[in-house]
């Protein structure tokens, strides 16, 4: 809601003389929590007494209405600190027991929220391990190789069943997703978790991790549905036919109508004022310690995992004679996330892998690491990632050394690694690690866009699957043939992976405009925590007077007006 108007809906109605719409608003805690944030909590105690003593004139019975009054003046330090704690003041108030009595039963209406939808997703997740159900067919299947066996689900031996087509039923589920996962999200915001016990607020984490999940499952399957397809489905669902409005051709617009786009890939970004020592501009050690420095620091002023901030950008003028020793001044564009997604990869064994010419005993170990995907070109993204990407692509997982015989080798590793970008490759390295140096056997190279699209076409967001190993750098298999064998009866080696998505985000229950609002504070305050730190000196832009009428005009404006100016924001 607009903060104006949350400020002058309570002198609207007591002007108009409604005094049972205006007790209704000013003794609801909901309200009270936006007005608070909007008008703060010495406007709010003048709004309880300029109208007390109207509503005694006019006979109005007014107990529930003083009984609030009391509560906001008894707690007004509190509420004028911190808006968030008036619903733990109210839950634990002693001399307001009506104020007492309706936060009690929210907190009761909440928790009893939280309970069912964590059990209707846990009812579904159950029922989607038998029988999976939504989806889209993926070319995933073309990079397996071909004469493999039947993909598998849990190594169980049956059949993985693909999803069936994404649909109406599918579609309007998402909707209510999001539609609970922001009413979720908004009981972390506003406080009112405080109130609740230690395992309903794991049980609330819980939940909104499995809802961003879904979401996030349901955005990349709409997102490969394309434009047209997506425009048919929108249709289906609000029941236009051919001749409405084209207004649906605008994928990323109906997004941000329905809330997916908003809470799929929530971001907020802090642009601050920068120190820096010259030498961390030429020595990629020191700059990389510089930027680490600086991601942490923002991290504790946002409240949030460091995994979750990200350095977008970073600038400072080229180092000259005259700066070569002093500090300069830089700008750095850093964003807060909501969640990051995961993939979590288990290495389950190997088949026919070729055996050495070795007297000493054979040690088979794989690596995994993540690398720049590649255009259609065949070359590397003109485009760097983002500091956390290229941090995750210098990272390389290593297995132990398998178990089993050298041509049919057991690992059973599992790694965790979080995707920055979908715009990836997931390389698999398996080699021999004899006595001499290590010999690389073969390797899997997979777009990390397709596992995650093929992670999305099953109910549990796994699947498992053989892939052949080509010889590194090659599209030539890797065969195994046993001595005395006729080499046209030599096989494909190959690897039996499992792949599984998940989301990674903060267990603090702040949202990423929080966050980067506290980012922005601490900037501009010199005994901050932040600005102590010695590299952040403040924000790298001032308002403009006049700038936020421009934006109000521009939000205000129908989709065809101001387009030049629309395509450069939306760059």
């Amino acid at each position: 809601p607009d903060p104006v108007a949350l400020s002058k809906l309570p002198h609207l109605l007591a002007m108009s003389r409604d005094w049972d719409a205006f007790k209704l608003v000013m003794c609801d805690l909901g309200f009270l929590w936006r007005f608070l944030f909007a008008d703060g909590a010495v406007a709010l105690a003048h709004v309880y007494e300029e109208c007390t003593v109207a509503i005694g004139a006019d006979g109005e019975r007014c107990g529930r209405f003083v009984d609030y009054y009391n509560f906001v003046l008894q707690h007004l330090r509190h509420l004028k600190a911190n808006p968030k704690t008036i619903f733990a003041l109210a839950y634990t108030s002693k001399h307001n027991a009506l104020v007492q009595d309706d936060a009690t039963a929210l907190v009761a209406r909440s928790t009893g929220f939280i309970l069912h939808w964590h059990e209707r997703l846990s009812r579904n997740q159950a029922q989607d391990a038998f029988s999976p159900a939504k989806g889209l067919s993926s070319s995933f299947h073309s990079q397996a190789g071909k004469g493999l066996p039947t993909p598998h689900k849990h190594g169980k031996g049956t059949p993985a069943v693909q999803k069936q087509a994404f649909g109406t039923r599918d579609f309007l589920e998402t909707l209510e997703h999001v539609r609970v996962k922001a009413r979720l999200s908004h009981i972390q915001a506003c406080g009112l978790e405080a109130c609740f016990d230690k395992e309903t607020k794991a049980i609330l984490a819980q939940v909104i991790d499995q809802l961003v999940s879904k979401i996030q499952s349901s955005r990349s399957i709409m997102s490969q549905m394309g434009a047209k397809r997506f425009e048919e489905q929108n249709r289906l669902v609000l029941g236009l036919d051919d001749h409405a409005t084209h207004s649906l051709e605008q994928p990323q617009r109906f997004l941000d109508l329905v809330g997916l786009w908003d809470e799929s890939d929530k971001e907020e970004f802090a642009n601050l004022t920068i120190i820096v020592q010259p030498k961390a501009m030429s020595d990629e050690k020191l700059r990389d310690d510089f930027e680490r420095a600086l991601c942490t620091q923002v991290a504790e002023a946002a409240h949030a995992p460091l995994e979750l901030v990200d350095l977008v950008w970073l600038s400072f003028p080229a180092p000259t004679a005259s700066n070569r020793k002093a500090m300069v001044t830089g700008k750095a564009l850093l964003k807060t996330m909501e969640h990051v997604s995961g993939l979590q990869v288990t290495l389950v064994n190997g088949r026919d892998w070729p055996q050495l010419d070795s007297v000493s005993k054979p040690e088979r170990v794989i690596t995994l690491n993540l690398r720049r995907g590649r255009n259609k070109q065949g070359t590397e993204n003109a485009h760097p990632p983002a500091r956390q990407a290229v941090q995750a692509q210098k990272k390389t997982y290593t297995s132990k050394t398998a178990t089993g015989s050298q041509v049919n080798p057991k690992f059973g590793d599992t790694f965790k690694m979080l995707i920055y970008t979908e715009n990836q490759e997931l390389v698999l390295v398996g080699y021999d690690g004899d006595k001499g140096a290590r010999i690389a056997i073969g390797e899997v190279v997979l777009t990390v866009d397709d596992i995650l699209s093929e992670c999305h076409g099953y109910g549990d967001e796994s699947f498992e699957r053989s892939f052949t190993l080509y010889k590194p750098g090659t599209r030539k298999p890797v065969t195994h043939q046993a001595r005395g064998q006729d080499a046209s009866k030599s096989r494909a080696a190959t690897i039996l992976l499992r792949f599984r998505f998940y989301t990674h985000a903060s267990n603090m229950g702040v949202t990423t405009q929080h966050m980067a609002e506290r980012v922005m504070m601490q900037s501009l305050d010199d005994i901050s925590a932040l600005k102590l730190g010695c590299i952040v000196t403040g924000p790298a832009f001032e308002d403009i007077e006049g700038s936020w009428d421009t934006v109000q005009v521009y939000v205000a404006s129908g989709y065809g007006e101001m387009a030049p100016m629309r395509k450069f924001l939306a760059r």
